[in-house]
């Protein structure tokens, strides 16, 4: 109560922001409890609380998160498109790599898009980023290029072994094709043997797929090449990385099997951008 006026007055507390019905510490449970649970529904029983009230304790965490984003420097992000529903809709998601976690979502997967996304950053967030980690995408590519002049462009390992499993198995499927009109079933079932990290078979698995990969097949002698192209993330260096990459494009493009000879070709154009990885080393894989 002001003693001069007379009137009820609301005043700041540590404990608690403003206007809300609970303490800082019970929304901090709350939250932590909302992210453990698998359903909003299943916190909200466990916390006692209503729905709404469950809805207005995460919608000021992301209030509270947003006003802290906005003083936030983040040198390395990433900008990447997802496909939803039944996949003819996507969405442009940018994400704050070091941060590990996601600073906007808008839908469509254009360039308009992508500087929607862009323009969410404030202009001192914008001077201070160093690298953007996407596909290839020219749409992605242009939208970087214009809203954030001074970054390094990186196409980081998660999109090109996409790429190159793509090639391994349009390979596989040219090839089984035409064994199968020859009534040979030697690659039916086998297709995520060949995108599969080795590393990460079983030892029986591994056992059979190594037997099957030392037949004279197309498919056996793409999946060579994918392994190769491993070795050029082990590079110390972009100038290694480079040399590593000439060998690899030279016994790729002699391979005789077009899709590779394909990927080789756009990897050769995409190379400026593939090197900036060894500066920044950064991923959209999360």
């Amino acid at each position: 109560l002001d003693p001069e006026s007379g009137k009820t007055q609301m005043v700041a507390v540590p404990w608690a922001g403003a206007g809300s019905r609970w303490t800082l510490a019970f929304e901090a449970l709350a939250l932590a409890v909302i992210q453990v649970s698998r359903s909003l529904e299943d916190a909200r029983r466990l916390l006692r609380l209503n729905w709404e009230s469950a809805r207005k304790i995460m919608q000021r965490a992301v209030e509270r998160g947003l006003a802290r984003r906005e003083e936030d420097v983040m040198s390395e992000l990433g900008v990447d498109e997802k496909s939803f529903g039944k996949g003819q809709d996507f969405i442009s998601v940018l994400t704050d790599i070091g941060g590990k976690r996601v600073l906007d979502v808008v839908r469509g997967a254009d360039k308009p898009s992508a500087l929607a996304l862009l323009e969410t950053l404030s202009w001192e967030q914008s001077l201070g980023v160093e690298a953007v980690a996407m596909d290839r995408s020219p749409t992605f590519i242009a939208a970087v290029s214009e809203a954030l002049p001074g970054a390094s462009i990186v196409h980081d390992p998660y999109h090109l072994s996409a790429d190159i499993n793509k090639a391994v198995d349009l390979v596989r499927r040219q090839e089984q094709k035409v064994l199968l009109s020859l009534g040979d079933n030697t690659l039916t079932g086998t297709k995520f043997h060949w995108l599969r990290n080795p590393m990460n078979m079983a030892p029986e698995k591994l056992a059979s797929f190594s037997l099957l990969a030392s037949l004279a097949l197309k498919t056996s002698r793409a999946w060579g090449i994918k392994e190769l192209f491993g070795g050029y993330w082990e590079q110390p260096d972009a100038a290694a990385g480079e040399r590593y990459f000439a060998k690899w494009y030279a016994r790729t493009i002699r391979s005789r099997l077009e899709p590779m000879k394909k990927l080789a070709r756009s990897f050769r154009r995409s190379l400026p951008n593939m090197l900036t990885w060894f500066a920044h080393r950064i991923s959209n894989a999360m």
